[in-house]
This record gives structure tokens, sequence and C-alpha cells, in this order.
């Protein structure tokens, strides 16, 4: 019984403490992934297009809040959903993030890990038969 018991918080203390958490909507610096995530998921499930570049999320960003904050931008058909992956070109936080921004961003799942990639931020959009929801977003710390 003691054995049990010490496996089972052992279990517990490893498996709980492997990422961090972050509260975004304390944190100014991960609006132009919320605002990037958003317009990504529209564009997939108003389009049903899956092969987005730079140019077509600047041109639906209405008001220009995320223009010339990436350099590079990645799709990915992974075998459990969709990877978008990407690479900042200014770290400036977005300062504005409508009503609309904040509720989706409450209901996102933030996790963040030490480098492993080129990419600064992994974005897991579900398949279609789930609508593109965004299952979490892993940000990548140096």
């Amino acid at each position: 019984m003691k054995t049990l018991i010490f496996t089972s918080i052992l279990f517990l203390t490893f498996s709980c403490g492997i990422s961090n958490k972050i509260d975004i909507t304390k944190n100014e610096n991960f609006n132009d992934v919320i605002i990037l995530s958003s317009i990504v998921q529209k564009e997939f499930v108003n389009y049903r297009n899956t092969s987005i570049n730079i140019i077509d999320i600047e041109k639906k960003d209405s008001l220009d809040r995320i223009s010339n904050h990436f350099s590079s931008i990645n799709i990915e058909s992974k075998r459990n959903g969709y990877c978008l992956t990407y690479k900042r070109m200014k770290n400036d936080s977005v300062k504005q993030l409508t009503n609309e921004e904040l509720d989706f961003a409450k209901h996102i799942k933030f996790i963040e890990k030490t480098k492993t990639t080129n990419f600064e931020c992994e974005i897991w959009f579900e398949f279609p038969e789930r609508f593109y929801r965004i299952k979490k977003i892993i940000i990548y710390k140096k």
C-alpha cells in the first residue's frame, strides 16, 4: 500500500512539472500571437485555406497591428492536427486587443517550453471536423 501511494505521488510530481502555463491576460508580449492565431483560424474555417502565407495574413489584419512582425510562417499537417510555426522579426508588443480577441485568448492553453527548434512558437489547430479549434500554443523561451 505504501509503495502504491509513493509511486502515485512520484508520478504526479514529475508529470505535472514538465511545462509552465502562461497567464496570457497579464502578458502583452504575446498579443501578436493571439491576433495571428485568430486570423489563421478564421481563414481555415471560412475558406478551408490551409496554405496561408504572410502576405495573406497581413491583408486580413485590417487594423495593421501585426504587419512586419513575423519573418516566416510554416503550416504543416501532422497526425493530430495542423501546426503553424513562425519566427518573429520584431519583439514589439501589440498593445490593443479587441474584446473578441480577449475572449478568444481565455480559452486557449498556453505552454512555455525550453527552446528545441528554430521557431519561436507553435500553434496547434484541430482538423476540420472539429472546426480548426486551437488546441494549444507552445511558446519556446531562449
